[in-house]
């Protein structure tokens, strides 16, 4: 059973780091979605937020 709890804690762990690091340190651009819309949100004050 204590296997199992440090393997839940280092993925846990490491799932923070990711998250951390998408949001702090990684350039946005790396996750952008590629979908074939090049304008960006808020430029034409579209009411989306």
């Amino acid at each position: 059973m204590e296997v199992v709890q440090t393997i839940l804690v280092y993925l846990t762990l490491a799932a923070a780091v990711f998250y951390l690091a998408k949001k702090f340190l990684l350039p946005k651009r790396l996750f952008a979605s590629k979908k074939g819309t090049t304008k960006g949100c808020g430029e034409d004050n579209c009411g989306c937020h």
